[in-house]
């Protein structure tokens, strides 16, 4: 990080704090000072050629990070290579840095947002299509619809932390008087809540959407009518997972601590790449041993899909099964 004449007090700090310690732990130091300058370059494109005196705050750091994943064709691990490097910039510059005291890091607490205004839930389920519960509304409808075991279950999950969400905001003296006065309410509150889990909770953007999809089906499902454009709420955009995979020692050791009943379905669902739920409904005659593989049938989406599996465990399922 080269320094360049009259720059603000804000980046001498970062720039005396990087000389001395160099680059801390979960930093590239090689990639960090390239998105570090990216990200001067574009404070001061923004700051029409110079750099802004006060310190720039997180929301413009966040940003730089959408305008580097919509515009640049990076990867995602890159956009969070560089998200780390510039949230390192902005927590350095903003310590205090002594001549003879080491720095000083604010510590980030937890984000907590202000409760909303709305009126109590009970008021809003007076003007319900049919009686009863949200809850209960949403599981006749979606057993009318044919909805999935696992979709309705999933929706009954996101309605009940919808409602404990719910039950901790503030409650407004509003009398609602109409359907549509109920529907702006709960538009009001659905928008809140995604808000709580991309800010408080910090859940995935996959994560995000289902509850959305939920909330949706619910108002349809409670109210009868769209809920059309809902208030602006934060989009989660916590970066992608890798998945660990295991290697063969640590699998034939996992194999040894499972039980005898359930080995050889475990050993089918590794070697086939079943899920949980298909594996428990396989059935004898979906197993074709002549052919060495597995017909899913009520597979996810419905679908009926045929899997192929190591011939080795076949002779073992054969036993178990003829016994």
């Amino acid at each position: 990080m080269s320094r360049k004449p009259n720059e603000p007090e804000w980046l001498c700090r970062a720039r005396r704090l990087w000389a001395k310690d160099g680059a801390p732990a979960g930093l590239d130091e090689k990639w960090s000072p390239v998105w570090m300058k990216r990200f001067l370059v574009y404070l001061e494109k923004r700051n029409k050629g110079s750099l802004p005196e006060g310190l720039p705050s997180y929301a413009t750091a966040h940003s730089f990070k959408r305008m580097i994943e919509e515009r640049w064709k990076v990867e995602d691990w890159q956009v969070e290579q560089a998200g780390k490097a510039v949230d390192w910039l902005l927590d350095a510059a903003g310590a205090h840095v002594g001549d003879d005291g080491p720095a000083e890091f604010p510590v980030r607490s937890e984000v907590g947002l202000a409760p909303l205004d709305l009126v109590s839930l009970e008021q809003v389920e007076r003007h319900f299509v049919e009686e009863g519960d949200m809850e209960q509304i949403a599981r006749v409808v979606a057993r009318r619809k044919g909805r999935a075991l696992k979709t309705e279950k999933g929706y009954l999950v996101w309605l009940g932390q919808f409602r404990r969400w719910w039950g901790k905001q503030a409650v407004s003296g509003m009398v609602l008087e109409s359907r549509g006065q109920a529907g702006e309410e709960m538009k009001r509150a659905i928008s809140g809540f995604l808000d709580h889990l991309a800010v408080e909770e910090n859940v995935a953007s996959a994560t995000q959407r289902q509850a959305l999809n939920a909330l949706v089906f619910a108002f349809r499902a409670c109210l009868g009518m769209e809920p059309g454009v809902l208030p602006e709420y934060r989009g989660a955009k916590r970066g992608r997972v890798l998945p660990v995979v295991l290697s063969r020692d640590e699998i034939s050791r996992f194999m040894v601590c499972v039980e005898p009943k359930a080995r050889v379905l475990v050993k089918l669902m590794y070697g086939s790449g079943l899920r949980v739920g298909e594996a428990l409904r396989l059935r004898v005659k979906d197993v074709d041993f002549a052919h060495g593989v597995v017909v899913v049938r009520s597979g996810k989406g419905g679908r009926i899909g045929v899997r192929l599996c190591r011939v080795v465990w076949w002779s073992r399922c054969r036993s178990i099964w003829s016994g």
